[in-house]
């Protein structure tokens, strides 16, 4: 039995053993009534980037 175990050493077991685990995540549809639109004009710049120009993607939805 170990008493005690430092992160790195646990990190490295894991990681040696092949053990990970992740935040569980959820999926909802959105209740945004624009919703629709606003996905097609994002989908558009992919399509047709304009030239010339940056386009930055951001998810706004996210709070971390």
């Amino acid at each position: 039995m170990v008493a005690t175990i430092s992160r790195e050493t646990l990190r490295r077991n894991l990681r040696d053993g092949k053990v990970s685990w992740r935040t569980r995540t959820t999926r909802k549809a959105s209740t945004d009534s624009d919703f629709i639109a606003k996905m097609h004009r994002v989908l558009a710049l992919y399509d047709t980037p304009p030239t010339n120009e940056q386009v930055t993607c951001v998810d706004a939805s996210r709070a971390d």
